[in-house]
């Protein structure tokens, strides 16, 4: 059966900026038993009123003032706490500010909505939460995620103008790597090195640890200048290339560092290398002759790729 495009939702929109007017299912249940209980509330005080009305039937009420006199005290006052939870549940609902750009085809921002070919939304979830989501002209999603303090973090997911997926993958080690759960297959090809960034399988380490920073930790030797510096720990992203054998042939040290701008761009630059005093050399040769890595796999073929490997070195 043929997916369904995901439609945005609702929205009114001005000054690039829009509320989002729909609520959760759980909070509509929450808001209609909050009604009910007031509706109860209600009658019961209307119940007390006509026991002690002077044209009651009753001759004697079956609770003695004093007592019902302080349920009655009690209502009153859960009424108000329950009424203010609404207002503040309302509020909370209507205060979670969508802003809302549009973008050309090369995904810059421009003013009207007639000069773009997209247009995005940004919810703030929490302090720390952006809530991202992208849609075609025609309200069918184009891609969904979200940043966590300025990072993307978690699953993000890109849609085709059909609503069908196109990519799917989730940003692990601090957004420096992605794991693919799905892909387009117009993007696996090499590069002009014959090398593949976007593969079937990834390439898999082979050495006796579980993973590559196990292994670099337990085997990696300082050099003696650095040891005689006090230079025993670092922090730095390599990239490595993997041949179809599943040997690595070239292995060098990533010197750049992204980051995301007030604008929620991606952008990149350049920072000093985190190693020094041999290090650097060092490394990049013990990780040429490390063990063998079960090579990735494009079309059930093994193929050379490159991939990012983070290091976190303590001696």
């Amino acid at each position: 059966m043929a997916l369904q495009p995901i439609k945005a939702p609702k929205i009114y929109a001005g000054d690039n900026k829009a509320f989002a007017i729909s609520r959760s299912l759980r909070e509509r249940h929450l808001f209609s038993l909050l009604q009910k209980t007031i509706k109860y509330l209600s009658l019961s005080v209307a119940f007390r009123q006509t026991m002690f009305h002077p044209d009651s039937y009753r001759e004697k009420p079956l609770l003695s003032a004093k007592t019902l006199g302080t349920i009655v005290t009690k209502l009153n006052i859960m009424q108000r706490i329950i009424l203010l939870t609404s207002i503040s549940l309302s509020l909370n609902v209507y205060s979670q500010k969508i802003d809302t750009t549009f973008y050309d085809n090369d995904w810059k921002p421009v003013k009207t909505k007639d000069l773009a070919t997209f247009y995005g939304t940004k919810q703030k979830i929490n302090d720390s939460t952006v809530l991202i989501k992208d849609y075609f002209l025609t309200d069918t999603l184009q891609n969904k995620g979200q940043y966590i303090n300025g990072v993307k973090k978690g699953r993000w997911t890109y849609y085709r103008p059909d609503g069908t997926i196109k990519t799917d993958f989730e940003f692990i080690n601090d957004g420096k790597n992605k794991h693919w759960f799905t892909f387009d297959e117009d993007q696996l090809k090499p590069n002009d090195e014959g090398i593949y960034h976007t593969v079937n399988n990834h390439s898999k380490f082979m050495g006796d640890s579980k993973t590559p920073n196990q292994f670099i930790n337990s085997n990696f030797i300082l050099p003696e200048r650095a040891l005689k510096k006090g230079f025993t720990s670092f922090e730095v992203v390599y990239k490595i290339v993997i041949d179809e054998k599943g040997k690595v042939v070239e292995a060098y040290e990533m010197k750049s560092k992204g980051y995301t701008d007030k604008n929620g761009e991606f952008k990149s630059i350049e920072v000093e290398s985190a190693l020094k005093y041999g290090v650097d050399k060092a490394l990049t040769d013990f990780l040429l002759n490390m063990p063998n890595w079960e090579p990735a796999i494009v079309r059930k073929q093994p193929v050379k790729s490159a991939r990012n490997i983070y290091i976190k070195y303590t001696k």
